[in-house]
């Protein structure tokens, strides 16, 4: 979509000082340690789920793995000992949200009111930070159109 790589870039300066962020460069890094990341091995399984994307592809992400390539944007759940990618149009970013974990209760990202995953963050900045995209993308898309 045009204009989405550019507008994504300027979201991430504009908000990477909250903590939730990730530029492509640390995706890519943290794609390659063994570390408990949400993003290690994300290469590989892009290969094998979506062989037409590549971890080059990504624009930036969220900590919680979740992250945007020029046309869809992307949620990593954990499955097993590995991890599984499931895709979305961008146009579906305007059906996210979810909510941080509280004291008895686990966080969840939903897209269309379905849960997609659990997430272990127990503040509000990334769900805020969606609510602050969300109106963004659908510009771009109402400009595409």
């Amino acid at each position: 979509m045009e204009g989405l790589k550019e507008m994504l870039i300027s979201f991430f300066e504009e908000n990477k000082n909250k903590g939730v962020l990730l530029s492509k460069d640390e995706i890519i890094n943290l794609d390659n340690k063994i570390n408990m990341s949400e993003y290690t091995h994300t290469s590989d399984t892009l290969k094998k789920k979506y062989p037409e994307t590549s971890i080059d592809d990504i624009i930036i992400g969220f900590k919680e793995g979740i992250f945007f390539t020029k046309s869809h944007f992307y949620i990593i759940k954990q499955k097993g000992l590995g991890s599984d990618i499931q895709r979305f149009e961008i146009e579906d970013f305007s059906k996210i949200g979810g909510k941080p974990k509280g004291l008895f209760t686990f966080g969840k990202v939903l897209v269309d009111n379905t849960k997609i995953k659990l997430v272990r963050t127990s503040k509000n900045d990334m769900f805020e930070l969606f609510e602050l995209l969300k109106p963004k993308i659908s510009l771009l898309i109402k400009e595409n159109q």
